[in-house]
């Protein structure tokens, strides 16, 4: 059994979904999240109590977990891959991770 994370761009989440979903997944949980990478984010200034302006550099992305079984790892993440990879920055990541579960 194995953990799968993808943090992807927030217009792909349907299609992500759907074609995973399709394939075979015990559970999955998915959460808006801030965040960037070499895309390196737009920037909002904050004004602070002196005056000064102070940047901030995320974007919204959207994050995705799965439990997979194994036999299914490879399938999952060529999806994932396939439907999210634009060849630009803010493509995003996807990790599998080892996934211990104790009675």
């Amino acid at each position: 059994m194995k953990e799968v994370i993808a943090i992807i761009r927030p217009e792909k989440l349907g299609e992500t979904r759907n074609a995973v979903d399709a394939l075979t997944t015990l559970e999955t949980c998915s959460q808006r999240v801030m965040g960037r990478g070499s895309q390196a984010g737009l920037h909002y200034v904050q004004a602070e109590a002196q005056s000064r302006s102070v940047g901030m550099s995320y974007l919204s992305k959207q994050m995705i977990t799965w439990l997979v079984p194994d036999e299914h790892i490879n399938n999952i993440v060529m999806d994932i891959v396939r439907i999210n990879q634009t060849g630009n920055f803010g493509d995003g990541k996807v990790f599998v991770c080892p996934l211990e579960i104790t009675p």
